[in-house]
């Protein structure tokens, strides 16, 4: 494999990391901390070395991409009250659609 056992550790590491960037709301402290690093920048290194970026622009990717996501859903919705007051369903029945 040609990586000393401290690289590999760290790799594992990242990759969790980086797992949790994608999918959870965790300031980058926690994450580093939830996943063996002693603080970010031991973190920000590891994730330069395996991914040519740090976590944070990893993170502010992940953000944009959410919001997009999320902006996607509410247009999904939209599109369904739409279509159900088009049919003639009565209010009572979108309102579930309204709190997503």
């Amino acid at each position: 494999m040609e990586l000393t056992v401290e690289n590999y550790i760290n790799n594992v590491r990242a990759e969790h990391a980086y797992h949790e960037l994608k999918h959870s709301k965790n300031n980058l402290t926690q994450i580093a901390i939830n996943n063996g690093f002693s603080n970010i920048r031991t973190m920000n290194r590891a994730f330069d070395k395996l991914y040519d970026e740090s976590a944070s622009k990893i993170k502010k990717k992940r953000s944009k991409y959410g919001n997009l996501r999320q902006l996607m859903i509410k247009i999904d919705i939209f599109i369904i009250m739409k279509t159900e007051s088009l049919r003639g369903i009565d209010y009572e029945r979108t309102r579930y659609f309204r709190s997503c």
